[in-house]
């Protein structure tokens, strides 16, 4: 294998410790007793160190999967030219993952999953509750939906700050009229979406923002404040 795999689960980048022994040209056995040794000095490499299996021929055998820490205090043991060029290629492919990892279009689609799970919880919880009808408009009267004020309390931004992002990136406008208001294909995409409203003094039409609109702007503004 003259490549490094890492993959992103549980909010990790992770290795295994069959292909770091296959890398380096350690055997499996060594590689696992190293890592056993690491923690039975110090069980703080529990916290980078995880238990697991793989199977081969229908039969199970035990294996470490690690992150990016786990993975730099076991190399540190490993020796040789051979083995500093695999250093310097695990270092290259977690720093791509990480690029990757922070690139907007990560950052959204995983927003969209995580907004698409919590509707799927509710609607779960609610299904057998309301009518289809009554069910949606709850979840207006739960505060699912939120002006614009209120999104940037919840993802802990200056109303400033969001309002600046959202027109700067194309994500909302100004009409004729001076409504704020949210380009069509955000109000597709299910970030936004417009409600009308009525009151003693006015009748017209307000933008409001989903959970799976807050949960893409939570990430997006992450590192604005």
């Amino acid at each position: 294998m003259n490549e490094v795999i890492i993959k992103y689960e549980n909010n990790q980048m992770l290795v295994t410790s069959l292909q770091v022994a296959e890398n380096f040209g350690k055997r499996h056995r060594h590689v696992l007793e190293s890592i056993r040794n690491l923690v039975a000095e110090n069980s703080a490499a529990k916290l980078v160190f995880f238990e697991s299996e793989y199977e081969n021929r229908g039969k199970k055998y035990p294996m470490f999967t690690m992150n990016r820490d786990g993975f730099t205090l076991l190399a540190m043991g490993f020796t040789g030219k051979e083995a500093l060029e695999w250093k310097f290629k695990y270092i290259e492919a977690f720093n791509n993952m990480e690029t990757k990892l922070n690139s907007p279009e990560f950052i959204m689609n995983r927003a969209l999953e995580i907004s698409r799970k919590q509707v799927e919880a509710l609607m779960l919880e609610n299904k057998e509750l309301k009518p289809k009808g009554e069910y949606f408009d709850a979840l207006v009267d739960r505060n699912l939906l939120t002006n614009f004020r209120d999104t940037a309390k919840e993802i802990h931004v200056k109303q400033k700050v969001l309002m600046e992002y959202l027109y700067d990136k194309k994500y909302i406008y100004k009409d004729k009229r001076g409504n704020t208001k949210p380009y069509a294909k955000h109000v597709e995409n299910g970030y936004f979406e417009i409600k009308e409203y009525a009151n003693n003094k006015a009748v017209g039409v307000q933008t409001l923002v989903t959970p799976r609109g807050r949960e893409a702007l939570r990430l997006l503004l992450s590192n604005k404040n």
